[in-house]
């Protein structure tokens, strides 16, 4: 639940019980690498639209007025556990 306002916002749950049987091949090893792909790719599209204020910064108008200079930073948790 979520208020901003007059406006309220509330979160959905949704479980769809009647996914398709190709469902079951998404543990698959040509699956999973395929998500692996799809992943890298749309990280490094994201990389790509902050690289250039990385080292350079960008001035931001806060809702004070107040103009503030801020640098992207992405930080990553990674680890490589096996699977219980």
């Amino acid at each position: 639940l979520s208020t901003s306002g007059t406006v309220k916002a509330y979160s959905v749950v949704a479980w769809l019980a009647n996914l398709p049987e190709s469902q079951k091949d998404n543990h698959k090893p040509a699956f999973v690498n395929f998500k692996n792909v799809v992943w890298h790719k749309a990280f490094y599209i994201l990389l790509e639209s902050i690289i250039k204020y990385v080292k350079t910064g960008f001035w931001f108008k806060c809702a004070d007025k107040i103009l503030q200079l801020l640098f992207p930073m992405i930080l990553i948790l990674s680890g490589d556990y096996e699977e219980q």
